[in-house]
């Protein structure tokens, strides 16, 4: 909600308090009721963002396919967010990973977090050597977040 919006819905409460002695309590009541759903109605809405993760398949010990995946979810954000991210998207942007303005949308989307292990066995370089070791290394892939559209939902 833009802070012109909060200021209006502020003062209308506050204008409605300072004459509540002059209305009936239901009057009152369902007026302050309906500011307040204005209020909620501009602070969070719900919104369906089409949008597109990766997610990562090992096929064998050094075969790894990082595929597109295509979702639609529903978050829940500011009037404001939802402005920004509206026109971040009709500038041609997509990409909204290291943009904080719009961690509120990313930490909602549904990103699955990737790990990939690698296990096997080394030789020592020095060729008298008999040991073999053991190794296993896990590799997290954290996949981005592609922004194809927000709308109302």
């Amino acid at each position: 909600m833009s802070q012109n919006n909060i200021e209006i819905v502020s003062r209308l409460q506050e204008y409605i308090d300072e004459h509540k002695e002059e209305i009936s309590s239901e009057i009152y009541k369902n007026i302050s009721e309906l500011n307040m759903r204005q209020f909620n109605i501009h602070q969070n809405n719900f919104y369906k963002v089409t949008y597109i993760t990766h997610i990562a398949r090992k096929f064998d010990q050094d075969d790894v396919n990082i595929k597109p995946e295509k979702r639609t979810s529903i978050v829940k954000i500011p009037y404001d967010t939802y402005l920004q991210l509206e026109h971040h998207i009709s500038l041609g942007n997509t990409c909204i990973d290291c943009m904080l303005c719009f961690e509120i949308v990313r930490s909602q989307l549904i990103s699955q977090e990737n790990y990939i292990t690698f296990e096997g066995t080394e030789s020592c370089e020095d060729t008298d050597c008999i040991y073999h070791t053991e190794y296993f290394r896990q590799i997290k892939i954290q996949p981005s977040l592609i922004i194809l559209g927000i709308e109302k939902a």
